[in-house]
């Protein structure tokens, strides 16, 4: 199964994030590479925004809404409070699949559930509805750490003074 939409571009913005929080903690060894991981992460995280959204809409546009039975709700993790939800849906041709989305809130196995998928590869693409809110909220805090980031890039002078008059 090919990664689409978000699935393929969220592990570059967090690999992203994570090089560049790891430069700004100076826990990169070398200055070069804090530097390059500085340079590429917040315009890396502003220019995926725009990916990120249209993956989404392309996805909404083409999906396909059905209700679904959460089959399975297994913990994810040691005291993780989310789990992996198994659920299966039957398509509008008729056909029934199943698939398995991780870190989601926990639900009573039998529950109904609104799923979106793909109608060209229902077993590829297909997860819970939870509406435009996690994306925007994604893109939202993408935008904020992205324009962060590049600030600092670009007026780590100004930036300094500003966060350490915030922070007194």
């Amino acid at each position: 199964m090919r990664p689409t939409g978000r699935r393929a571009v969220l592990p570059a913005a967090f690999v992203a994030t994570v090089a560049t929080l790891l430069a700004l903690s100076g826990a990169l060894p070398d200055v070069w590479l804090r530097n390059a991981a500085l340079t590429a992460g917040g315009p890396l995280l502003l220019a995926l925004i725009p990916v990120v959204a249209a993956g989404e809409l392309r996805f909404r546009g083409r999906a396909a809404r059905t209700a679904g039975t959460v089959v399975a709700c297994e913990q994810d993790g040691v005291d993780e409070p989310r789990c992996a939800v198994t659920v299966e849906f039957t398509a509008v041709d008729g056909t029934p699949h199943a698939f398995t989305q991780h870190r989601t809130a926990r639900r009573a196995v039998g529950s109904p559930v609104r799923v979106r998928y793909d109608p060209a590869a229902p077993d590829a693409d297909a997860r819970l509805d939870a509406g435009p809110l996690p994306v925007l909220a994604e893109v939202a805090v993408m935008a904020v750490v992205g324009t962060a980031l590049t600030a600092y890039l670009f007026w780590p002078e100004w930036t300094s003074e500003r966060v350490g008059a915030w922070l007194s």
